[in-house]
């Protein structure tokens, strides 16, 4: 059953283990796309809690349900985090694709339970994605309605920047992915969070894609089901 909040959805498929997969879509993005990967994990033993969110949730472009969106689905994945402890669970993981890997992230870091993180297609620096890239252009043009620059927005999303909080993943083991093609997230910027991960003490695994893009890479990552198994048990 999918649960309905206020900023995102949530669905809990759980399975007979101590192993709990916390996975984050791409925004836009549905539960239901996702079956398959769910499915999988649990043949493989893991627990599945997945969230999805809308796409206006950026196209709005208020900074203020902005932050309300990754504290609100933080503090909801953290809260099953304390109740499955304490029903027996004794690992827990986050995977995110795209925009997912914002909350991915900031769950892995700000979460000591949290032993493994994947991040399936991140940002190298997300203000300047968001005013430089097509795909969030509508967002980019309501804040510049509202006064707000880059740089400002910058400062507004440290707490979520991949290259910012790089050094947040010292002694922590993540798994990268990246595409070459990507034509969303500019490749050589997100190379930037792949260079600063590695720079700070970060237990990095990383694939890269250099035929697919964005859309087809962060579908054939999600469907090499045996690379993450690997890395989840590492």
């Amino acid at each position: 059953m999918i649960e309905v909040h206020a900023r995102f959805r949530v669905q809990e498929s759980l399975v007979s283990s101590g192993k709990v997969v916390f996975v984050f879509t791409a925004l836009g993005t549905k539960i239901s796309t996702y079956r398959l990967f769910v499915r999988a994990l649990n043949k493989c033993g893991y627990s599945v809690i997945i969230y999805d969110y809308p796409i206006s949730l950026m196209v709005r472009a208020q900074l203020d349900e902005w932050h309300g969106f990754y504290k609100d689905i933080v503090n909801d994945a953290q809260a099953r985090i304390q109740r499955l402890s304490g029903e027996g669970v004794s690992s827990f993981s986050a995977h995110g694709t795209s925009m997912g890997t914002l909350v991915a992230g900031l769950l892995g870091r700000t979460t000591p339970q949290i032993s493994h993180t994947v991040l399936n297609l991140t940002y190298g620096d997300l203000a300047r994605n968001i005013y430089t890239s097509k795909p969030p252009r509508r967002a980019k043009e309501k804040f510049v309605k509202q006064g707000i620059t880059e740089a400002m927005l910058a400062k507004e999303f440290s707490y979520i920047d991949p290259v910012k909080t790089a050094a947040e993943f010292k002694d922590k083991k993540v798994l990268l992915y990246l595409s070459k093609p990507d034509s969303i997230l500019d490749y050589n910027d997100s190379l930037r969070t792949k260079k600063a991960l590695e720079q700070t003490g970060a237990l990095l695994t990383y694939y890269e894609n250099k035929r697919l893009g964005h859309f087809l890479g962060g579908a054939k990552n999600i469907s090499g089901i045996k690379k993450l198994i690997a890395f989840l048990e590492s």
